[in-house]
């Protein structure tokens, strides 16, 4: 019988930066589209292989470990520049955009360059407007 004990684990076993966790207070983190595709249409389980942070300039998501890649689209200058960098290496070149791998302790140099979304940071009078706004819709029978 073949010995096993060595093989590699399956994606989901494998740890990796949990961005909602480690950023979600700061920047927008959403799930990448497959994983509506993985876990089906109205699933509402937390698998931190499918989350990305949206950039300016394309996406932050999770490669495995302390390592974080970022997808441009496009954008061969800021590729270069980010390339040249030695927190980042190049995982895969392409014609329409480049994929690169940094590190986590890296993240804030990186995310000076690609320009991750912040999330709103609304005032505690904004707050209050905000939810008066959504009660009367609610009473009137509407929805956002």
């Amino acid at each position: 019988m073949a010995d096993l004990s060595n093989k590699p684990k399956a994606p989901s076993t494998v740890s990796c930066v949990d961005l909602k966790e480690e950023f979600g207070d700061r920047y927008r983190i959403t799930k990448d589209e497959s994983y509506w595709a993985e876990h089906g249409k109205n699933a509402w389980t937390h698998d931190p292989w499918y989350l990305i942070m949206p950039c300016r300039l394309g996406h932050i998501f999770p490669h495995g470990g302390s390592t974080l890649g970022i997808s441009l689209d496009g954008h061969p200058v800021i590729a270069k520049r980010l390339a040249r960098m030695k927190r980042c290496r190049v995982h895969q070149p392409g014609a329409d955009g480049t994929t690169l791998l940094f590190d986590l302790a890296d993240f804030q140099q990186v995310a000076e360059i690609v320009r991750p979304h912040r999330r709103p940071r609304l005032s505690e009078t904004q707050r209050a407007d905000q939810r008066k706004r959504m009660l009367a819709m609610r009473a009137l029978g509407q929805t956002p």
